[in-house]
């Protein structure tokens, strides 16, 4: 599982931007959206991603299929 993304210098973002799967402490629906992976590592099974128009919302998506063409078999 992926437990965070971090780039930079790609489409909009010049600085460095993170997105993390990484939960915090909260129990809430903790059955449904955490995975626990042994030891003290807990991981989101999903994300949203929300923001202002113009936010760059659509290019974090763009930086996700560019590091998915690294690790797929076509």
């Amino acid at each position: 599982m992926i437990a965070e993304i971090r780039f930079k210098n790609m489409l909009s973002f010049r600085d460095e931007a993170i997105l993390s799967f990484v939960a915090d402490r909260s129990k809430d629906m903790e059955s449904y959206h955490i995975v626990e992976l042994g030891g003290d590592v807990r991981l989101l099974k999903v994300a949203v991603i929300y923001g202002a128009n113009a936010s760059g919302k659509s290019n974090i998506i763009k930086v996700c299929g560019f590091i998915k063409s690294f690790t797929s078999v076509h």
